[in-house]
């Protein structure tokens, strides 16, 4: 990826972020912008989004997303100086599902702790007499 890419990549994630503080769709959850990723020729961008709950709300708010996909991109358009403004889509990311989940699948399998041997009476330097 080139270095223009990224950068743009990171100003529309910091753009797109700060905008959703802003919104007030209620059908919008706790969503935070986690990347972007943009095609090299600057045409299309996914956001990618972590959505704190359950797939109820994940589906909520990714509606809500689409729903304001076009005031989104319009503001992206007004604050990124580009030939042409990039088309948003939406994507919720799921790598924090999938490391949740390693976590999980390793603390079942942890092996447990060796035993500690008790020490045999008399052997602690105790006085025989």
């Amino acid at each position: 990826m080139s270095e223009r890419v990224r950068r743009v990549n990171e100003l529309m994630r910091q753009i797109l972020s700060e905008a959703l503080v802003e919104m007030t769709d209620p059908g919008l959850g706790f969503v935070t912008i986690t990347s972007v990723d943009t095609t090299r020729d600057f045409e299309h961008a996914t956001v990618y989004v972590s959505v704190l709950g359950n797939e109820l709300k994940r589906e909520r708010s990714l509606r809500a997303l689409e729903r304001a996909k076009a005031r989104l991109q319009a503001q992206v358009g007004r604050e990124v100086t580009l030939r042409r403004t990039p088309r948003l889509r939406f994507v919720y990311d799921e790598t924090f599902d999938k490391g949740r989940r390693i976590e999980q699948l390793l603390a079942e399998h942890e092996p447990m702790p060796d035993p500690v041997p008790e020490e045999p009476a008399g052997e602690l330097g105790e006085d025989a007499t």
